[in-house]
């Protein structure tokens, strides 16, 4: 699905060379790499039911949905290619640009609790991870001599993984969920961009970029744990867990612009 969608704005992004004609510097087709910082945010929450109540008591759903609402600021290197198309007017300058960038988010938390009808303990390890990111945007911005001012937004496509295990020592209960999922977003940001010289094909860039890939939700309902001499599963308990990741790129980029 996120393939098809970069397809539809790769489309985008030769339908809209017709347009008008690039007057400025920075107009026409251009293609380039990227590398910087990714600031990250991550919030996970957690829920569990048990219909049937055969296993957890009310406190106990509470206790661990209190242990399983956490956040973090994951950080790490960011690098990417990207490519766009600018048409220009006097000073005023309209454009589409689309890029890949790896990341290397990842945030991990465990959380030891205790059951208030039992002073049982319980213990919920969760991590989330994000590994890539594509936006497809409009950018909108001011020229003048190697110089280019502009503003961007549009859509984020990015992949987000998250893993969770729980156990306990009441009656070594044990509970795992994975999910991965190709996440759409919307990013916004702001840069400026200077050519090496005035007929210079090469230029370079500083740019900050939002981006936010909404939230992914999951269910797991295999939970087993011991009674008398066997092991049982509890098909009616269901942990359900909310990941949302929002994202902050601070990065520099190279152009070569067809011109």
């Amino acid at each position: 699905m996120r393939t098809e969608k970069l397809a539809l704005a790769a489309v985008a992004l030769v339908s809209f060379t017709g347009f008008a004609g690039a007057q400025s510097a920075f107009g026409g087709f251009y293609v380039g790499a990227t590398a910087g910082y990714d600031f990250g945010s991550t919030k996970v929450s957690e829920s569990v039911t048990d219909d049937s109540a055969r296993y957890f008591p009310p406190s106990s759903l509470s206790a661990i949905s209190a242990a399983g609402a956490h956040s973090a600021n994951p950080g790490g290197f960011t690098g990417g290619i990207t490519a766009g198309y600018n048409l220009s007017a006097k000073n005023w300058l309209l454009g589409f640009e689309v890029d890949y960038s790896v990341l290397s988010l990842s945030a991990s938390h465990s959380s030891t609790g205790i059951y208030p009808c039992c002073s049982a303990d319980f213990t919920l390890d969760q991590s989330v991870k994000a590994t890539s990111l594509e936006t497809a945007r409009l950018r909108f911005g001011y020229v003048i001599p190697k110089w280019l001012f502009y503003g961007t937004a549009g859509l984020a496509f990015g992949t987000v993984k998250y893993s969770q295990t729980f156990t306990d020592d009441l009656a070594n209960a044990s509970e795992s969920a994975s999910q991965s999922s190709a996440q759409t977003g919307w990013s916004a940001g702001a840069g400026a961009e200077h050519l090496l010289a005035p007929d210079s094909k090469w230029s370079l860039k500083l740019e900050y970029l939002y981006a936010s890939l909404g939230t992914m939700t999951g269910t797991s309902a295999n939970m087993s744990a011991d009674v008398g001499d066997a092991t049982v599963l509890f098909p009616k308990v269901v942990f359900t867990h909310s990941t949302t990741v929002t994202m902050s790129l601070l990065r520099l980029g190279i152009n070569y612009h067809f011109k």
